[in-house]
């Protein structure tokens, strides 16, 4: 649902997301935690960057294509064949 709003989300790492670095702005390493200040003030600092009308639209895209309903199609199918 965050990535839904199409703003920027600063977080932790989080795997499922590690090839993706423009939905959401994480931490390298989950050992690295202690790097989040600096990455949250890094994406303050760089706002209009972060928030761009490109990014925004590439987590918009990316949340409309994995919603709760597409997901029990994607389900659906593949259970039909």
């Amino acid at each position: 649902e965050f990535l839904g709003t199409g703003k920027v989300i600063i977080s932790n790492n989080i795997t499922t997301y590690d090839d993706q670095p423009n939905l959401v702005s994480m931490v390298k390493n989950r050992d690295h935690n202690k790097l989040l200040p600096a990455l949250f003030k890094e994406v303050v600092n760089n706002l209009d960057r972060y928030n761009s009308d490109e990014l925004r639209i590439q987590r918009i895209d990316f949340a409309g294509n994995n919603s709760y309903e597409k997901q029990i199609r994607r389900i659906e199918n593949s259970i039909n064949g």
